[in-house]
């Protein structure tokens, strides 16, 4: 059984062993957590850091224990790998051993370079979302999972949207209307997100403008197949669709659009495995996304190690 394999489980665990290795020095966020182990060498107890850190108590709690035995860094290497080497275990226990490794390498590259080597406690959350996308789950086993992801970070939220997961295209559609209708009324207007965005760098405009349009192309060549595809598969398009009209969306803080724009983007994993082969278009576009990405990261590493390191290009 390939499941069984040792090399196909230890290649992904190499792999992040070698990008969080180049990834530590330059990553602000990463930054922020090692000042984090530092500070728990100050507190006599657990229940003092939980009281002066902002950080989500399950993630603290996890760290607090492992960072008695390990250094601030390998605390790192290890919370990252692990949450990386659980949802490839995930895609091998969901797919046949070539679908598993290609959903496994877009994974990396789409979401990987910034959420598991980046934001540890949403690299913690996603499993639970990852897990609501792959596999029919309960009811009660959805709301048990959402508990849970909450308390290591609160994107976690997204696991209650698996509860409308099977439902009909009608139902689809008027679930979509009304988020966004609830998403309005919360907006202040007139928004500053408009300024907030024309605030970012040139790149960065670039990227993220490139970026939207290939996923609505992406999103375009998915609901042509819609009747094709199983309940996990819709659900997924939802997600993916629900994040492209969100960004449109006049809110204030545009960190958190950015945020749902990019949790929203997990959707495109149920289709990896059923389009990649038989939808040329969907090749393509996933194709070019994949690209931007590895170009974006290079181009953030860059930046942040001359900043990090104060060093002039």
């Amino acid at each position: 059984m390939y499941k069984k394999n040792f090399t196909f489980f230890f290649i992904p665990f190499v792999i992040s062993f070698f990008a969080i290795l180049a990834y530590i020095p330059i990553s602000f966020d990463i930054l922020q957590y090692l000042a984090l182990f530092k500070r728990y060498e100050n507190y006599i107890n657990f229940d003092e850091a939980l009281l002066n850190e902002r950080f989500e108590p399950a993630f603290l709690m996890l760290t607090w224990y492992i960072n008695k035995f390990l250094s601030p860094t390998n605390v790192i290497y290890l919370v990252a790998s692990c949450s990386f080497y659980i949802k490839i275990y995930l895609f091998i226990k969901k797919y046949k051993y070539k679908q598993a490794l290609v959903v496994s390498i877009f994974y990396f590259i789409l979401f990987a370079l910034t959420i598991d080597l980046n934001i540890f406690r949403e690299a913690i959350a996603t499993i639970f979302i990852i897990y609501i996308l792959l596999f029919d789950v309960k009811k009660i086993k959805i709301i048990f999972f959402t508990l849970l992801s909450v308390l290591f970070h609160k994107s976690g939220l997204f696991c209650l949207l698996g509860l409308i997961k099977g439902s009909n295209n009608k139902n689809y559609s008027i679930i979509t209307m009304l988020i966004l209708i609830s998403l309005l009324i919360c907006a202040a207007i007139p928004s500053q997100n408009i300024a907030s965005y024309f605030k970012l760098s040139p790149d960065s405009k670039i990227f993220l403008g490139g970026n939207y349009l290939i996923r609505l192309l992406l999103i375009s060549t998915l609901i042509k197949n819609w009747s094709t595809f199983n309940s996990n598969e819709k659900f997924g398009v939802f997600l993916l669709t629900l994040g492209s009209l969100i960004f449109l969306f006049p809110l204030n803080n545009y960190d958190l659009k950015y945020r749902l724009y990019q949790l929203t983007f997990l959707g495109i994993i149920p289709t990896i495995a059923s389009q990649i082969k038989k939808n040329t278009h969907y090749q393509i576009y996933l194709s070019i996304l994949a690209i931007a990405n590895i170009v974006d990261f290079i181009n953030r590493f860059w930046i942040c190690f001359h900043q990090i390191c104060n060093i002039e290009v």
